[in-house]
């Protein structure tokens, strides 16, 4: 049975002092892929939760002025009410509206029944070519999900490309790039693969920090003012020298903010019915609460993300979600949250 959201969910995490100008709405956990790095993890992924799809716009109803909601799973489009929830949001009129899917088709989604400027589609795409997609999604994604990005570029829709990089892709990112314009898509958003979920059954994935480090240096060096490809990456790993500025400069600032946001500006909310600031805390004792039968019931221990928050202004969600290290020369470990944009 899907799982209900009264209205007092929303009242209960404004009495914890949230105010969230973001909403990340994971609205199923079915998924039609078992990919190798997913960080959600093929326990939920099988466990096939859901929410009523009322109840979700009814959520984000109850907190006016929000500036981005994002709508995902599992895979979004294989949840039968999502065109009730992406046409109830719409309606809303947030900032901006986006659905992150792995595109392997359409499913529920009935592209007749929303306009191109309504949301953004976000398409998870792992690799420049067919071999390394597929090998940590499936054989034969890669060629379903282009045609259908395909389509929807020819029809007007507004398609970012999600890369996840992995080991055997971080040094191919120009060859992303060149995808991303043969497709027809101008903005792609770069994640590193994080170590949680299935991808912890994979560590031949995980990208070291040097290593990444010297990839975004090598795609800085493709920046142009004119360029014609939005991308945004992931930093993550600087020195404590780097780190000192960039809090001191106000680029950057601690998670004592949560997660890299304004304080009580994100909320999260997963299938299973747990919520948190931080989609980097998932998994772990941080979240904030439950949703159990419609209401919210709060996590009283000391460990949840706001308690943590309050003890140590300071803290990083890495330094106590475990999810990542640096090296000697790189100590600290930065959001995943906070990412920089360059064009080329």
């Amino acid at each position: 049975m899907p799982r209900t959201v009264s209205p007092e969910v929303a009242g209960s995490l404004r009495r914890l002092g949230l105010r969230p100008r973001e909403l990340v709405l994971y609205v199923n956990s079915a998924c039609n892929l078992r990919c190798q790095h997913c960080y959600v993890g093929d326990r939920l992924l099988d466990a096939a939760e859901s929410y009523h799809a009322p109840d979700l716009v009814a959520f984000a109803a109850s907190f006016p002025g929000l500036r981005r909601v994002t709508v995902l799973g599992g895979e979004p489009f294989l949840y039968r009410g999502i065109n009730e929830v992406l046409g109830g949001l719409t309606a809303l009129g947030v900032g901006e509206l986006r659905v992150t899917t792995n595109l392997t088709g359409f499913f529920h989604f009935d592209s007749a029944k929303a306009e191109p400027s309504d949301f953004l589609v976000a398409v998870s795409l792992d690799g420049h070519s067919a071999e390394p997609h597929d090998s940590v999604r499936g054989a034969g994604t890669f060629a379903r999900t282009s045609a259908n990005i395909r389509w929807l570029v020819d029809r007007g829709w507004t398609v970012e490309i999600t890369h996840t990089v992995t080991r055997p892709t971080v040094d191919e990112l120009p060859s992303m790039l060149a995808l991303c314009r043969e497709l027809g898509v101008r903005l792609l958003n770069l994640h590193l693969v994080s170590p949680m979920g299935n991808a912890l059954a994979h560590p031949e994935l995980v990208v070291g920090p040097d290593h990444w480090a010297e990839a975004c240096a090598r795609l800085r060096g493709l920046a142009r003012d004119d360029g014609d490809l939005r991308v945004r990456y992931p930093p993550l790993f600087v020195s404590e020298a780097e780190y000192r500025a960039l809090c001191a400069s106000g680029e950057y600032h601690p998670h004592a903010a949560g997660s890299f946001y304004a304080d009580g500006d994100r909320v999260v909310l997963y299938p299973n019915g747990e919520v948190y600031i931080s989609s980097e805390a998932f998994g772990t004792d941080a979240l904030l609460g439950r949703v159990e039968e419609g209401r919210f019931r709060a996590n009283p221990g000391r460990d949840n993300e706001l308690t943590r928050y309050a003890a140590d202004p300071t803290v990083n969600a890495s330094e106590y979600t475990g999810g990542r290290s640096g090296s000697h020369d790189r100590p600290r470990v930065l959001s995943v949250s906070y990412k920089r944009i360059i064009r080329v």
